[in-house]
């Protein structure tokens, strides 16, 4: 609720991809608004992170394991709630062999 009067809708959006699709002074808006707020600014870098681990491809499926697991300790001690649960959720996936 405090972030839906603190940012205009399509800032808040434009979160969920980075801002690819803003114009420069949205993007430029956006940027201060995170760069302003700790919080928002670890949840989007731990998100920024994230989806490297995904992206990045290795060859051995235990070291794309570890750094995931890397991830989901980081985010458990961000003291951040949604993190902390999103972590805990992800722990809780398990792969299926194909």
């Amino acid at each position: 609720v405090r972030l839906r009067r603190m940012m205009p809708r399509r800032l808040r959006k434009a979160l969920a991809d980075d801002g690819r699709w803003l114009g420069p002074d949205a993007r430029a808006q956006m940027d201060a608004w995170i760069a302003g707020s700790p919080r928002i600014r670890a949840s989007v870098e731990h998100r920024r992170r994230l989806a490297a681990v995904l992206e990045t491809r290795s060859a051995n499926a235990g070291e794309s394991l570890r750094r995931l697991q890397d991830w989901c300790r980081e985010a458990e001690a961000s003291g951040i709630a949604s993190l902390q649960a999103f972590a805990q959720r992800l722990r809780g996936y398990s792969l299926q062999p194909a």
